[in-house]
């Protein structure tokens, strides 16, 4: 009977002792899953914060870009339209001098056969 009451109290004594440790685990298991929940948070939150920066600094780029892209439109169109404007320019100028030219061959060719009128009525 006595070995029945100390592996009695033992027993109680080691059951005692493993509901403890049952709830230290499971207090420090709680403890972990409240931190890796935390830092799960914090991570969420700093990626969140990351994702709106990168945002914002691709509105500012595309911004710049767009800027870019309009300022070198408006300055190849002007430049194009200059070009276009001493292009036009120099074939009034050609066309000008091609045709004071002809009127010049004209007066020639009069003046030629007027002089070979007069030539042909002597012989």
């Amino acid at each position: 009977m006595l070995i029945f009451i100390v592996l009695k109290q033992g027993f109680e004594t080691e059951r005692v002792v493993r509901t403890e440790k049952e709830v230290e685990i499971l207090k420090k298991l709680s403890d972990e899953a409240a931190n890796l929940a935390g830092l799960i948070e914090k991570h969420k939150s700093e990626r969140m914060t990351r994702t709106s920066d990168v945002r914002e600094d691709m509105r500012d780029e595309m911004k710049l870009q767009s800027d870019y892209i309009k300022g070198f439109e408006n300055k190849a169109t002007d430049k194009f339209a200059k070009l276009r404007s001493r292009v036009e320019s120099e074939m009034a100028s050609r066309f000008k001098h091609q045709d004071e030219m002809i009127d010049n061959l004209q007066k020639f060719i009069k003046s030629f056969q007027g002089t070979l009128k007069v030539f042909g009525k002597n012989v």
